[in-house]
């Protein structure tokens, strides 16, 4: 029911929701702490709870968006048969998905856990009646070609939401200067 509350407040506001980078199950942060050996028992649990994108949770937010008449750009992790993938979706008002896109090259210990995106991954921005709508994952805003690409299919809408804020070191925060406060770790 939280889901649906959620929904019904964003869309009497804004008429898009935001799901950041991978909102389900959430970003593997701890793989970035440990080595790939300890990370075993935390990749089995989190292959189990992402989510194939022809799921029942799926069709459950398919069918909020389209109760509540608002878009729904989600990030989340996808497992497609033996492979999991920084995924994103596009939910229309009536449910539908408009874009479904990965991330081209997961970064750095992201290729651990999730694989490469294929050529439709280039397809990244949507025509709505809201605004051209982009989507990019995480880094991928960082990247010169990417962000080009979707400037000229005439992005109008962005919808970065990242987990930048938490990736740390002690020197200096790996956000860009400005937009986030970041978290220092230990």
């Amino acid at each position: 029911m939280h889901d649906l509350l959620l929904l019904t407040i964003c869309s009497s506001i804004y008429g898009l929701l935001l799901i950041f980078v991978t909102g389900i199950p959430g970003y593997p942060y701890w793989m970035w702490k440990i080595n790939y050996q300890e990370s075993l028992p935390f990749i089995k649990a989190y292959r189990q709870n992402s989510l194939p994108s022809d799921s029942d949770e799926m069709r459950r937010i398919r069918a909020a968006a389209r109760e509540n008449q608002i878009y729904v750009s989600m990030g989340y992790s996808e497992i497609d048969m033996a492979s999991l993938h920084l995924a994103q979706v596009m939910i229309s008002p009536t449910g539908d998905i408009i874009n479904h896109r990965r991330k081209i090259k997961p970064t750095h210990v992201e290729r651990l856990i999730f694989g490469d995106g294929a050529g439709d991954t280039f397809e990244s921005v949507v025509d709505t009646d809201i605004g051209r709508i982009g989507q990019l994952n995480c880094w991928e805003n960082m990247n010169p070609f990417l962000k080009a690409m979707n400037a000229s299919a005439g992005e109008q809408v962005i919808t970065c939401l990242t987990t930048w804020g938490t990736v740390t070191n002690r020197s200096r925060s790996m956000s860009p200067p400005g937009l986030f406060t970041p978290i220092r770790t230990p």
